[in-house]
């Protein structure tokens, strides 16, 4: 009821519900798409879209939480979400990194690293489904200060920053203690030559795109087809810098190219699809 109430924007009516939920001992957390009782029972917050089934938003962040509970031991949390996505139709198979739901839609299960990388963007990030934001860049910054403070983590963190495509002010190279020096004051994260930094989906493609080349491996139809909608959307937003830097990626590490004209994109092992129509994208 309270997602129905948010999906209509009566925020009046969602707050007096999460407030009633509060009195009984259930916490909401919408970042996470889960909810947690005083009890010790925890369950997944769905139904945006009412009968229509989960979005992709909730989808992919509720896979991310899957994964991190798996990381850190809680199997009972990561049975919990994939139990539950499966009675609304969606199946999780981690032998192939990939959720899919009965309606024909699936995405990819982001790896730990990835995950790492993109810390506090929860599933959103998996799919580009969320902006940029201060608690994302801070995130970020409180790992490579942490790597800082202890040199046998530096190289990984750093590691991690690159692959989310993220340069950070103040880093030299040489490896070693001291390899990281912070200034005092938060900086703005930038790429080379000064440009703005990239948003998170483009840092989370072109991530993906660099780990399959790196594991020698193909890219799935339903990751192609996430990639080429990822595409998309920066392309919506008019990044076209980063729309172009993924479009010759795909190209070169995976074999996938993009007619724009004719709207579709094909494999060199024969496989291909289309490219969405703006209109047509879930946001």
């Amino acid at each position: 009821m309270r997602e129905q109430a948010r999906a209509q924007k009566d925020f009046a009516q969602s707050d007096r519900l999460r407030d009633e939920l509060k009195a009984l001992g259930v916490d909401l957390f919408d970042k996470e798409k889960m909810w947690r009782s005083k009890t010790g029972s925890s369950g997944v917050i769905v139904g945006y879209r009412g009968n229509g089934g989960p979005t992709d938003l909730e989808i992919t962040t509720l896979v991310v939480q899957r994964e991190k509970a798996r990381q850190s031991g809680d199997w009972g949390t990561a049975d919990m979400v994939r139990n539950e996505l499966k009675q609304f139709g969606v199946d999780i198979f981690d032998k192939d990194k990939m959720w899919r739901s009965t309606d024909g839609r699936s995405g990819p299960v982001p790896s730990w690293t990835i995950i790492q990388a993109g810390d506090g963007l929860g599933g959103a990030a998996a799919t580009g489904q969320v902006a940029v934001g201060g608690d994302v860049r801070q995130q970020v910054l409180q790992a490579a200060v942490q790597a800082a403070q202890n040199p046998a983590t530096a190289a990984r963190t750093l590691q991690l920053l690159q692959q989310a495509g993220v340069s950070v002010p103040g880093v030299r190279g040489g490896g070693g203690a001291g390899m990281m020096a912070m200034p005092s004051a938060a900086p703005k994260f930038q790429q080379r030559g000064g440009a703005v930094a990239r948003s998170p989906e483009a840092a989370q493609a072109i991530g993906f795109i660099q780990q399959c080349q790196a594991q020698g491996r193909a890219a799935a139809d339903g990751e192609i087809e996430w990639l080429v909608q990822t595409r998309e959307k920066i392309r919506q937003n008019k990044d076209y810098p980063t729309a172009d830097e993924i479009r010759n990626l795909m190209k070169s590490a995976l074999g996938v190219e993009l007619f724009e004209k004719e709207k579709r994109w094909q494999c060199t092992d024969g496989r291909q699809g289309l490219i969405p129509m703006w209109g047509s994208m879930t946001s």
